[in-house]
């Protein structure tokens, strides 16, 4: 059976910017004010041009409920899913995402008109059928102040093994938080690569863990990532069976 969320109304304004579709979001306070890192969509596209054209925007406000004010263009293109974490031990502020900065070509302009008649692979745009080169991996801005500036590394990056088949090929929409002892723990969306079976957010989506003991890496991957549709029981006995350990049929059966 499905849970339901018990959650209090909002009560709140939030961010929202007349003049451009927007995406996600997590609020930090800092310097006597809150400031939400947020995926913007530039050029006046609609969300369903993400893949060209998301950016990271930053917008303050005095209350975590806002209004929320734009306030300056973070990361350009292509950077999505930005979540924010920090001060580190060491004073510095965090922002994971997916993607790294694109060259403007691969840009859509939307000012004018936005571009979906006759859309296809072959004109390098449209949701599903066309991939950044930056997709896939993903990034870490790093500053000592949420004003910035910034600095970015890419910390997983696309296909690292050169194998299109393995579960985390392409990895995605991070959310990480700092540890007690100053460890980064990273949890990810990861699939394999388009081109092989279930990639591309074809079906073989798994969430994966990688973890740092410090903030600038390496990052580790662990390797007991949770495939999609898979039950805690279902990873144990995955686990074992990769591992080759015996008497272990029973326990799965059960389980299973």
């Amino acid at each position: 059976s499905c849970g339901q969320a018990d959650l209090l109304p909002f009560g709140g304004t939030g961010y929202m910017n007349q003049s451009a579709a927007s995406w996600g979001g997590r609020p930090v306070y800092a310097e006597g004010k809150w400031h939400l890192f947020v995926t913007e969509i530039a050029h006046r596209c609609p969300l369903i041009l993400f893949m060209n054209d998301s950016t990271v925007v930053r917008a303050e406000a005095s209350s975590p409920l806002g209004p929320y004010i734009r306030k300056q263009l973070v990361l350009p293109p292509f950077h999505h899913n930005p979540t924010i974490i920090g001060p580190t031990p060491d004073g510095f502020y965090l922002i994971f995402s997916i993607g790294s900065t694109n060259s403007p070509s691969s840009q859509i302009r939307c000012e004018q008109a936005v571009p979906l008649a006759n859309c296809s692979r072959s004109h390098n745009f449209c949701r599903g059928s066309h991939m950044p080169h930056s997709n896939g991996r993903i990034n870490m801005a790093y500053a000592t102040s949420v004003l910035g500036p910034w600095k970015e590394t890419v910390i997983l990056p696309y296909d690292a093994a050169g194998k299109p088949s393995a579960w985390n090929c392409e990895n995605n929409n991070p959310t990480a938080t700092i540890m007690p002892d100053g460890k980064i723990f990273m949890v990810y969306r990861a699939d394999p690569c388009r081109n092989a079976a279930g990639g591309g957010a074809g079906g073989g989506e798994s969430l994966g863990i990688a973890i740092a003991d410090h903030w600038r890496g390496p990052y580790t991957v662990s390797y007991t990532h949770l495939r999609a549709h898979e039950t805690p029981e279902h990873l144990v006995c995955r686990l074992l069976l990769e591992k080759k350990k015996k008497n272990i049929d029973t326990f799965c059966t059960l389980q299973i």
